[in-house]
């Protein structure tokens, strides 16, 4: 998964309550006892957590552009991710 992406993650997280009242659109989902793989040496392996990924930067390999990104991403979302507030600071 080349860029930036937002990972919120836990044992007890449900993503699909959280993604249903969040204006945040999934690049992945997956839920506790999915499996970690389909095939290979994982596929007989589960998740003991469940979440979700987004998308925030496909600025592969530009550091700065994924921190730019980064800083729009937050301050859009930071209501639906459940900060009431974003301060960011660039030094």
């Amino acid at each position: 998964m080349p860029g930036c992406y937002l990972r919120i993650a836990g044992t007890e997280f449900d993503p699909d309550s959280f993604l249903a009242s969040a204006s945040l659109t999934p690049a992945s989902v997956w839920h506790v006892d999915d499996p970690l793989a389909a095939l290979g040496p994982h596929a007989s392996r589960f998740r003991e957590w469940a979440g979700f990924t987004c998308d925030v930067s496909d600025a592969d390999g530009n550091l700065e552009q994924q921190i730019n990104d980064a800083i729009v991403f937050l301050t859009q979302y930071r209501l639906g991710i459940g900060f009431s507030s974003c301060s960011v600071q660039r030094r």
